[in-house]
């Protein structure tokens, strides 16, 4: 089980923590964990099992739903009280769709610093959109936050 998030995960959550911090703090568990996952889920191989023609049906594919078991993330594909069952999905998708865009590399480090704003990862809301967006809070951040995730050394995956 990966306990470390990958530079672009690490800066979505400094913007959510900039976005909302008492919420941040209270979610912070739910937030971390969901971020682990996807990234977790890409990097396996697992996300394979997607197709896009499921449309819903991927909430209950099996890796989906082993994945929310993996990080302990309360689960239930009908039942969007505790977590949305397409959050997972919704930050997988976007990292793979920032791996395309050149912004992030298949580790999730960050290619192209000046196209964050347009990072799929950071257009991902927690878990409504009353929260926010996190790339609208890229301009809140210290630029020293962000040069230290930018130089830290490169992730890498071990399954």
């Amino acid at each position: 089980m990966q306990q470390d998030l990958v530079p672009i995960f690490k800066i979505r959550e400094l913007c959510l923590q900039q976005l909302n911090p008492t919420l941040f703090k209270k979610e912070y568990t739910i937030i971390h964990n969901s971020a682990l996952a996807a990234q977790d889920y890409v990097m396996s191989g697992t996300f394979q099992e997607y197709k896009p023609q499921l449309g819903l049906g991927f909430k209950r594919l099996p890796g989906y739903i082993a994945i929310h078991k993996k990080y302990h993330l309360p689960y239930s594909p009908d039942n969007t009280t505790q977590i949305n069952p397409g959050l997972v999905m919704d930050l997988a998708h976007a990292y793979q769709d920032d791996i395309t865009n050149g912004i992030i590399d298949k580790q999730g480090n960050i290619r192209k610093p000046d196209a964050l704003a347009q990072s799929e990862v950071l257009a991902v809301y927690h878990n409504s959109a009353t929260y926010g967006t996190p790339s609208i809070a890229l301009r809140l951040l210290i630029p020293s936050q962000v040069k230290h995730i930018l130089t830290q050394p490169v992730c890498q995956h071990t399954r």
